[in-house]
Order: structure tokens, then C-alpha cells, then sequence
């Protein structure tokens, strides 16, 4: 009896861990992790040993079937114990990946307005109010200028609600309400004079204690102030520390409530997208109305300004090749003498030190399957986050701009310098804004507090950057 009871045991311990290890790897978020970091390789590497373990222990508990009492009996414990643990481990596995046992009490989102990969007939791109609420209802939203008003309404209960806001007018001021809610205002880029202006920052890592989240709030409020006329807002990735976490994202979001008045736009970071945290990201930076074509990757226009969000998380391994022929068929139908700009969260060129194993700069993985394409069609910026630190660097015609700053710890002062690095700081909370105009732009490394840090006159012609004063 006591025999039969351990084989069940063995068998159910190498069941849940083995087949909680396969489903955790079919996940988006695993393979890159494993890659890159050092300690949850060795946390998955010990966990399939015990995996392997507790299958050869059940081989030879079945071959020892014949054996004497004594024998049988002998093995039984040290395999019950063994197949016990596994039985733990899987089952703690799965609940925590999956997110099981935790609800979030408190689900609703604060609204917040969404730069879309559609485009308007006036030639800036569509926008979204999107926001989520606790149960399923109704809402409206009331939109429009000071001349003309629209009203919009939900026609089925939702949680997921998104409103479009189409044909935007360049150099225009538009507001917008949900329901009887307060009133936000935002002004169109001036797409007659070739001006627009945008901030870029990543890695604020809500979810996590040693993040300073009240400096992200600093910063986007300030990004926020009418006064610094920002048109549009380009969050970097590691938006939360656990992506499969949704409390982590509801916490979030409802902090982004300070740049409700600014058209964002999100890139996915390896932290958002860990195990199945792309499911989170796409529900709450990508909703299916506003971003039809499913893809963490997609291209924004602005006139003569086109912005290329890429899913680049820990290295090149989200770069499939689906996404390489969509990249390449966005740059080279650009017309020569518009700015191209590429925004994600993996770095290509850049300063840093090892960590878990890893050499956090110049990726050969990145620069290899991407540097390339960005030198043939001749890319102005490439904008990143992934390190902690703010850098520019600069190779080959094309300027690579680190802007990992908005307050997760901070990365140690580098052991490595990039050849390609035009100015490093670290240990320094920041942002970045750049102002564009029709063949140069101002980009201008900024304090939480915006003000700045050090500025560089950028061409559209790809010369090295000339720092300000």
C-alpha cells in the first residue's frame, strides 16, 4: 500500500512540475529571460533537475516492484519526499506566473489618451481615450473645440472602453471629458511649420519597493505642464516590474493619470512582458479598437515625422522575422528628407557593466539583426531604455539615445564605455525631450524637475550631434 501510495505521489510531483515548467516556457516573456538573466536560468535549471530527479525515482520505483520489502520501502521515503517537493514547487510555480489568488480589488483606470497607429485625414494620428472600470457599464465621452462638440456613446456594457478621437486638426486645441468628468485639454502638433516636440523616458518599474515612483509622477507632471507645449509622450517599456501582475498595472496606469492631457504611446519592456505579461500590456497599452493589427509593433505618423515602436524586450529575440519585413517595408516607403525615429525598449549601442552574467552594452544580438537596417535607410533616432542611465551615442550616421531614467534603481557607474558614446550620465533620474523641426531638432536630456540636464543640436542628415551650451 505504502508503495503504490509513493508511485501516485511521484508520478502527480513530476506531472505538476514538469508540465508547470512547459507551460511557463510556452509563454512570450520566459524565453527571453532565461536567456539574459542569470539567476532565473539558475532557478529553472534547478527546478528541472528536481523535474528529472523525481522521473528517475519513479523509473526505478516501477523496476523495484519485485524487489524485498525491505528494499521497496527504503526507497519509498526519500521518493515520497522528493515527488512532495515537486509537488510544491509545480504547484507555487503555476500560482505565482499565473497570478492566482490575488485578485485586484480595485480594477478601474483612470482615462488616458492614446497615440493610434491610424491616421487622420489632416494628417496626424488618430488618438484614444481608453480606460478601464471596475464592472461592466456605459459611458460617454464629450469631445471636441471650443467652436464644435461631439458626443460619443457606449452602446453594449464594457470594461474595456475605448473612444476615437479622428480627424484631429494640426496647431488646434481640443478637450475631452468622460461622462461628467473633468475636462483635459491638448493641442495638435503645427504640422505647417514642421514642429512638434516629445518626451521619451522608460523603466519606471511600478511594483517594485526600491523604485522611486514618486519621481516618474515628477516627471510626468511635468511633462504635462502646458507650458513645455509637449505634443506627445513615448513611455519606453518596464512600465511595472512584474507584467503578469495586473495590480502592478493598475497602479500604473492610474499614475500616468498625470499625462491624461498628452497623447502616449507604449513600447513593451521584458519586465511588462515577463511570462504572460504581454496579455496585460496589449489589454491596457494596445486595446484592439484603436490598434487593429495586433502586433506589440507598429508605426505612428505625424506629417513628416514617422515613429516605429518595436518589440525589443531583453535582446533580439522578440524580433522575429515577421517583424523585421514589416520594419523594412515601413522605412523604405518613407520619403527621403522625413524623419524616421524608432522607439523600443532594448538597447543596441551602449554603456553599462555586467550583471547576472549578462554584458548590459553594445549587444551584438540587437546590433547585428538591426544596426543594419538602420543604416541603409538611413534612421535619424533610435530611442531606448533597458539600462538605467541616460547616453548618447552615436554611429555609422544614426544617434542612439539611452533614456532609462523615470525611476527604477539606477544602474551602477559603468565599467564599459561604448566607442560609440557621445555623453554619459549616471546615477541620474531623467527624461528626454526633442523639439523637431524641418531639418534639425533640439535634444535636450532632462532633471525630473525638466530642468536640463545637457542639450544637442541633431541634423536630419545624420551628422555626429553638436552639444548645446
Amino acid at each position: 500500500m505504502m508503495n503504490k501510495l509513493t508511485r501516485v505521489l511521484t508520478l502527480a510531483g513530476f506531472i505538476v512540475l514538469a508540465g508547470g515548467l512547459i507551460w511557463v516556457f510556452s509563454l512570450h516573456g520566459t524565453g527571453g529571460l532565461v536567456h539574459v538573466n542569470g539567476f532565473f536560468r539558475m532557478i529553472f535549471l534547478i527546478l528541472i533537475g528536481i523535474s528529472a530527479l523525481i522521473l528517475i525515482s519513479a523509473l526505478i520505483s516501477w523496476l523495484n516492484v519485485r524487489k524485498t520489502a525491505f528494499s521497496r520501502t527504503w526507497f519509498s521515503l526519500p521518493s515520497a519526499v522528493l515527488a512532495l517537493i515537486g509537488l510544491i514547487l509545480g504547484m507555487a510555480l503555476i500560482i505565482f506566473v499565473s497570478d492566482a489568488g490575488l485578485p485586484v480589488q480595485n480594477s478601474a483606470t483612470e482615462p488616458r489618451l492614446l497615440l493610434t497607429s491610424q491616421r487622420g485625414s489632416y494628417g496626424l494620428p488618430d488618438l484614444a481615450v481608453t480606460f478601464q472600470s471596475r464592472v461592466p457599464n456605459r459611458n460617454a465621452l464629450f469631445w471636441g473645440t471650443k467652436e464644435n462638440q461631439h458626443v460619443t456613446r457606449e452602446s453594449a456594457n464594457k470594461i474595456n472602453h475605448a473612444f476615437m478621437l479622428r480627424d484631429l486638426k494640426p496647431a488646434t486645441e481640443y478637450w475631452y471629458r468622460i461622462n461628467s468628468g473633468a475636462i483635459q485639454y491638448f493641442t495638435t502638433p503645427d504640422l505647417e511649420h514642421d514642429a512638434l516636440t516629445f518626451a521619451a523616458g522608460g523603466d519606471a518599474h511600478f511594483g517594485v519597493e526600491s523604485s522611486r515612483n514618486e519621481i516618474t509622477r515628477e516627471i510626468l507632471q511635468n511633462i504635462a505642464k502646458p507650458e513645455n507645449h509637449i505634443n506627445f509622450f513615448f513611455s519606453l517599456g518596464d512600465l511595472v516590474e512584474y507584467g503578469f501582475r495586473k495590480e502592478q498595472w493598475i497602479e500604473a496606469l492610474n499614475s500616468l493619470s498625470a499625462v491624461s492631457s498628452i497623447p502616449t504611446s507604449f513600447a513593451v519592456g521584458n519586465h511588462d512582458a515577463m511570462f504572460d505579461g504581454i496579455n496585460n500590456f496589449t489589454r491596457y497599452c494596445l486595446p484592439d479598437e484603436p490598434h487593429p493589427i495586433n502586433q506589440p509593433w507598429y508605426r505612428i505618423d505625424a506629417g513628416k515625422v514617422h515613429f516605429l515602436i518595436l518589440d525589443i524586450e531583453w535582446s533580439a529575440e522578440t524580433f522575429s522575422v515577421e517583424q523585421q519585413n514589416w520594419l523594412e517595408d515601413q522605412l523604405k516607403n518613407i520619403p527621403a528628407g522625413d524623419w524616421k525615429i524608432v522607439l523600443g525598449h532594448g538597447f543596441y549601442y551602449a554603456s553599462g557593466s555586467v550583471v547576472d552574467g549578462w554584458c548590459w552594452y553594445d549587444n551584438p544580438e540587437t546590433i547585428t539583426r538591426l544596426s543594419p537596417i538602420f543604416e541603409k535607410y538611413r534612421v535619424n533616432l533610435v530611442f531606448s531604455g533597458h539600462n538605467h542611465q541616460l547616453e548618447l551615442l552615436h554611429r555609422n550616421g544614426v544617434n542612439y539615445v539611452i533614456c532609462g531614467g523615470m525611476g527604477g534603481t539606477l544602474d551602477p557607474e559603468r565599467s564599459y564605455q561604448s566607442p560609440a558614446s557621445l555623453w554619459y550620465a549616471s546615477q541620474k533620474y531623467g527624461f528626454v525631450t526633442v523639439e523637431l523641426f524641418q531639418d534639425r531638432a533640439k535634444l535636450t536630456f532632462r532633471n525630473p524637475d525638466y530642468t536640463a540636464i545637457q542639450d544637442f543640436n541633431v541634423s536630419l542628415s545624420g551628422q555626429i550631434p553638436v552639444a548645446g551650451n
